[in-house]
């Protein structure tokens, strides 16, 4: 089967790869006619695109095409092509403990939940990218939401103090962090991380009952699952 993976950017994209290996992967941005990010009709242009390469699967890895192919999901199955996401936004499958509208609410709810004695995360609220764990040994800036995965309390302040803040939600945790790709393809779950027993079951039997399929960021802490959420930067 050929599938497209819409880019090659993402963290996940060769892990996602990995898991395809069975497949015929094409990376939409290695491609002149795969559409820009800046396009005012995504999901047409990808259905062109798939249509004209003989693409027959779908992985959108970008934040802004899952809206937009997520609308479209009876148009591609019009002509044979599934775009591997489910019906449904998964932002109720998410157990944070806050949520923060501003800096402001992020500082004090940071402190309300136990830090700096207290292991925290936080996320964008929206979806997009893994969770941050607050490690004030961090001192590297890297980009947020893709490829960092801790960052110190200071470099919050840099990042999010500012007047674009977008919605952030915090996690407390008692256990170790561990956040893990994981990919729903034809009844089954795919991963290359090695996953506790229990929590695969809790998988499975989310996707069975959410009809998931694709490829979502899973962070896990004392094998509860805090976030299922489409793999997307």
């Amino acid at each position: 089967m050929k599938v497209l993976i819409t880019t090659s950017k993402h963290c996940a994209s060769y892990q996602l790869a990995l898991l395809l290996k069975n497949d015929e992967v094409l990376f939409g941005d290695n491609f002149t006619d795969f559409p820009s990010a800046e396009s005012n009709s995504t999901a047409h242009q990808i259905l062109k695109f798939c249509l004209d390469h003989q693409v027959e699967q779908v992985f959108p890895l970008a934040f802004a095409e899952v809206a937009e192919l997520r609308k479209s999901l009876i148009l591609f199955e019009e002509f044979g092509i599934e775009v591997m996401l489910s019906e449904e936004s998964l932002q109720d499958l998410t157990q944070a403990d806050k949520e923060a509208n501003s800096f402001v609410e992020l500082s004090t709810g940071l402190i309300a939940l136990g830090y700096p004695n207290k292991k925290i995360a936080i996320a964008d609220a929206s979806g997009r990218g893994e969770l941050l764990l607050i490690d004030d040994t961090v001192t590297d800036n890297l980009q947020v939401w893709n490829g960092i995965k801790s960052m110190s309390f200071n470099q919050i302040g840099k990042w999010f103090n500012q007047a674009n803040f977008s919605p952030v939600t915090m996690f407390q945790l008692n256990e170790e962090l561990q956040q893990s790709f994981v990919l729903f393809k034809d009844d089954e779950l795919l991963t290359l991380n090695v996953l506790n027993s229990e929590v695969v079951e809790k998988l499975k039997t989310i996707a069975q009952t959410r009809k998931l399929k694709g490829l979502y960021a899973v962070a896990i802490a004392n094998q509860t699952i805090l976030r299922i959420i489409n793999t997307t930067f």
